[in-house]
């Protein structure tokens, strides 16, 4: 995500295949690029005789840096014979990732990129203070059944905690990463608002008897963010959370997506090198 909004040009391919409503949102050229697979988990395993044959000569990595992402780096690195650049992927420091790749790229889009990544994080910041005296308690449902969710400083979380609410995984066993969740349990937080990415989950949710129980499903606070062309809260925990903090923050203030627009599509363009057209605004809920 990082490299494709810094240097659409230098992709090689993607880690995973993108379904067309995705691909409809970025460059026409990028779309074509080839599924080669991941490194870390991401996606099929990509083979070093493809990234070789694909000629590479940098991976970028972008996200959570533990001891077993710098062994399979440094591991990737030796087997290639070609650099591995490990970037610390908090979203407070998208600014950051950005000047950082950017320079290193002598990338034309650095400028505009990290200017708005600042203003976005400013923002957050602005928000979280205007609620720290009563923070909305927020669930975030993963998966077609909900029962998925972030821990305690967990990437994936990070654009709830940003904003000034709380993500009740705070209290999961454990630090980072993600957890399955009982529905007892998400009974026993009895969240203010639920958060999901995934449609069909929104969709059956309401008519889900076990579900009407939490608080947040009582009083319809249930939120879909999109997840197109990358996920606008998660899916991948990268830069492109950044058109989250603005979207999670009109939903938690009773404001429809469109309210944010002209903060949300500066940024698209900025991330995707394109503008949605009218049908995909719709789509989007950004008309």
């Amino acid at each position: 995500m990082l490299l494709y909004a810094l240097a659409p040009e230098r992709l090689l391919g993607w880690t995973t295949q993108k379904p067309e409503a995705a691909l409809a949102l970025l460059g026409a050229s990028e779309r074509k690029l080839p599924v080669l697979g991941g490194i870390n988990g991401r996606g099929r395993p990509v083979s070093p005789e493809e990234l070789l044959a694909a000629k590479v000569e940098l991976i970028v990595d972008a996200g959570t840096v533990n001891d077993g992402m710098l062994s399979t780096s440094e591991h990737t690195a030796k087997q290639l014979g070609v650099p591995y650049l490990l970037i610390d992927g908090r979203l407070d420091q998208a600014a950051e990732q950005v000047r950082l790749l950017g320079k290193l790229l002598d990338s034309p889009h650095t400028g505009k990129l990290a200017a708005l990544a600042e203003q976005a994080l400013a923002f957050a910041v602005q928000r979280a203070a205007e609620r720290r005296s009563a923070p909305p308690s927020v669930y975030l449902a993963r998966g077609e059944d909900g029962l998925e969710s972030g821990r305690s400083r967990s990437i994936h979380t990070e654009v709830i905690s940003m904003i000034g609410a709380k993500s009740v995984g705070d209290d999961l066993e454990g630090s980072g990463g993600l957890a399955k969740v009982s529905l007892e349990r998400v009974l026993q937080w009895q969240p203010e608002w639920i958060v999901t990415q995934d449609a069909k989950f929104a969709r059956q949710v309401a008519a889900n008897p076990l579900w009407r129980g939490v608080e947040a499903v009582k009083n319809w606070r249930v939120v879909l963010l999109p997840r197109l062309p990358y996920g606008w809260i998660d899916s991948p925990p990268g830069i492109n959370r950044l058109i989250g903090i603005y979207a999670l923050d009109a939903a938690l203030s009773g404001q429809p997506l469109k309210q944010q627009r002209e903060r949300i599509l500066p940024l698209m363009q900025a991330l995707y090198h394109r503008q949605p057209d009218a049908a995909q605004l719709r789509m989007l809920g950004l008309a």
